[in-house]
């Protein structure tokens, strides 16, 4: 993780914290490496912590994963303003478990890795950096979501929508709705539309909808588990 070349500026990220609950370390203790390393060509740039010595008025983290998170951002506005620049990061004591989940792979890698890179806007930066605290919350709620053994089938006629091009699910995937639901639902398929659907087979899905608000007998004797493509 560490660059070579005498002449190459390595930012490190320091998270320190000692053990003992009732009292932490700082970002001062990484001070003193500062000169030291600035010989080698090398960077420091200590993190200080929110409830720790300069930072005492914010409320210290209660979530070492959102700390890290934090700290991940912090990291990446660095590189942003910077770029070309290498960097490793230190962690010590309990500082190393947030050095572990700061280098957790890359939101946007794994992002892509999952959906794909079919979304032109989020070709520009400026873009992704005002959208992914959004995308990364949204994501961490619906990730962490477990379903309630408590709850019950749903008991009102159901439609379920999808694109018939929309590579995250399949067709068996977007039936299995039906396990959650006490009646037969009506499955529809928008033709030639991906996950976008909701943009771009707008007339088609508001069709939908209101067919669904105002059955007419014909439609409302296909709620029965049946698909319909549109």
């Amino acid at each position: 993780m560490i660059g070579s070349g005498a002449k190459l500026r390595v930012p490190y990220f320091y998270a320190h914290l000692k053990l003992s609950w009732t009292a932490g370390m700082g970002a001062w203790v990484y001070h003193a490496w500062e000169a030291q390393l600035a010989a080698h060509g090398i960077e420091v740039l200590p993190v200080e912590l929110p409830g720790h010595n300069s930072r005492m008025r914010e409320p210290p983290a209660t979530s070492l994963v959102q700390l890290a998170s934090d700290i991940a951002d912090a990291v990446e506005r660095v590189l942003q303003q910077r770029t070309g620049l290498s960097y490793a990061i230190f962690g010590h004591s309990m500082g190393g478990w947030i050095a572990y989940e700061v280098v957790q792979p890359d939101f946007w890698a794994a992002f892509e890795a999952r959906y794909g890179t079919g979304n032109p806007h989020l070709a520009n930066p400026k873009v992704r950096q005002l959208v992914w605290p959004v995308l990364r919350a949204d994501f961490a709620l619906t990730e962490a979501y477990e379903l309630p053994e408590s709850n019950a089938p749903v008991t009102v006629p159901t439609t379920v929508v999808a694109g018939e091009r929309d590579a995250r699910y399949t067709r068996d995937q977007i039936h299995a709705w039906s396990r959650h639901l006490a009646l037969p639902a009506l499955y529809l398929w928008l033709a030639g539309a991906g996950h976008d659907y909701v943009e771009k087979a707008r007339s088609d899905l508001l069709a939908a909808v209101a067919a669904a608000l105002m059955p007419m007998p014909e439609q409302a004797a296909a709620g029965d588990g049946s698909s319909v493509g549109v």
